[in-house]
């Protein structure tokens, strides 16, 4: 809970304990305490609104505010003569008092399961810019839909070592959660209005922030989420790498992202039927193409990184696309695995729970020459998986220097913000028993120590006391 939250939780709290006073002894306490506990919590409750915002696990906070600001309305009602109370005057009073004290842990209970937690403060140095960029490839068609003169577009957000001015304001973690919430909650099978509370989780980064002038030049790493996700859905990996002096680029593949908002408001929806269930006859043929679109999209973020860094005011000359990574979860792993098998500018890759699964044979066999990390969950790691033999055949392949890492009491999700969304994330499936802010730890620090080596130079020692500080990480 937030702070002013639990100021007025407990003001409510103290409000309704009186409440149950009866006497000479009540009376005192109105007096003394009464008119100002209520002047108090009336304040704190503007302060909330103004300052947190509202949000509806509140609602019965705000509902017990009402009701006991009308008690008090009454009870400061001149009367003619004090009326005993009688006995079922008394039992609906206790009845009331009861439900009220309810209502207020239904809002403890529901603001505390439903939390507003802000983005993980990051480690690096630098303070963080972004921007969106709306992309469209003239010389690739749309196969994801039915008119042949579609052409396949693209939104890219940038994350980028800033220095804002000191009016700015950190933007939410997610913008439009009006339309983001909605789409999220039916991708997880729960009501719509349950993720509103998350467009008031504040991300890390300012508002096409001026690039920092601390370094001439900055290397490019590129990520690409996996099927169902979207371009921010890692926004604590991608705020990481740029507060250590990285720009980073994170593209929405439309049709494959859970959803896609371009600048223009036009907005594109997941495609289920893009990837039928596995069994279907065409399960793999489809993730296969699934994945070459991904890496098609990889490779056309990086053709017009190249005309940013000429042409675009607030980058010209600043990215050195000498140096670039990769990295990607799942489907957008796999796809970083075929983009770098066949781009040499691909510098390096790193892959959560890679899907391998649709890499083409000739990449399996072939293998990649670049520095690798296969990252992976203890739910995506083991024999009894699709994706494992696959990938211990890659790993047979292998021409460059690669860690295997699995991340004990880890799933699929853990390498995303999902499992964040509330403590009830273990029992929906959403994340492992792993703790979730030391998972999101193991994986920044990994990711920023693995390019820092083979990006910046700097050796594998940081990785190494990186492996040591994390035992949960074993190689696999």
């Amino acid at each position: 809970m937030r702070v002013l939250e639990v100021i007025l939780v407990l003001l409510l709290a103290g409000q309704w304990l009186l409440s149950w006073q009866r006497g000479r002894g009540e009376q005192i306490r109105r007096a003394r305490f009464g008119v100002l506990l209520f002047v108090i919590i009336l304040l704190i409750l503007a302060l909330h609104v103004l300052i947190e915002r509202p949000r509806w696990q509140m609602y019965p906070a705000y509902l017990v505010t009402l009701i006991l600001v009308i008690r008090r309305a009454f009870s400061l009602a001149p009367r003619a003569t004090v009326q005993p109370i009688d006995p079922t005057a008394r039992v609906l009073r206790t009845v009331a008092n009861g439900l009220i004290g309810l209502t207020l842990i239904s809002a403890l209970a529901l603001s505390i399961i439903f939390p507003v937690n802000n983005l993980p403060t990051p480690t690096g140095a630098y303070r963080i810019g972004t921007v969106s960029i709306a992309l469209r490839d003239e010389q690739r068609a749309e196969i994801f839909t039915d008119d042949p003169k579609d052409k396949r577009e693209l939104m890219i957000q940038i994350w980028y070592p800033a220095t804002p001015p000191l009016t700015a304001r950190q933007l939410p973690w997610m913008q439009h959660i009006d339309i983001v919430g909605p789409a999220i909650t039916q991708w997880i099978h729960m009501p719509s209005f349950l993720l509103d509370h998350t467009g008031l989780v504040r991300s890390n980064a300012y508002a096409d922030a001026p690039l920092s002038e601390a370094e001439a030049t900055y290397p490019v790493v590129i990520y690409s989420h996996g099927w169902g996700g979207f371009r921010n859905i890692n926004a604590d990996q991608l705020e990481a790498l740029a507060s250590h002096g990285y720009i980073v680029v994170s593209i929405d593949h439309p049709y494959g992202a859970l959803i896609t908002l371009f600048n223009d408001d036009r907005i594109i929806m997941n495609k289920r039927s893009l990837l039928p269930e596995r069994g279907e006859p065409t399960f793999l043929s489809s993730a296969q193409t699934l994945v070459q679109v991904f890496s098609q999209d990889e490779r056309f973020v990086m053709d017009q990184l190249a005309e940013v860094n000429r042409t675009d005011p607030r980058f010209i000359g600043r990215m050195d696309l000498s140096r670039i990574g990769l990295f990607g979860h799942s489907t957008g792993g796999g796809a970083v695995i075929n983009t770098c098998a066949i781009d040499t500018r691909c510098k390096a890759g790193f892959g959560m729970d890679p899907w391998v699964e649709p890499v083409a044979d000739n990449i399996i066999a072939s293998g990649l020459t670049q520095p690798f990390v296969f990252m992976r969950s203890e739910e995506w790691t083991g024999p009894n998986t699709k994706n494992d033999p696959r990938l211990s055949e890659l790993y047979a392949h292998m021409r460059g220097p690669i860690q295997r890492i699995s991340v004990r009491g880890s799933r699929h999700y853990d390498f995303t913000l999902i499992g964040l969304l509330s403590p009830l994330a273990p029992t929906l499936k959403l994340k492992g028993p792993i703790d979730g802010p030391r998972m999101l730890q193991l994986v920044d620090e990994h990711l920023v120590a693995f390019f820092d080596s083979t990006l910046k130079g700097k050796g594998d020692a940081a990785m190494q006391q990186v492996r040591q500080r994390f035992p949960e990480s074993e190689s696999r």
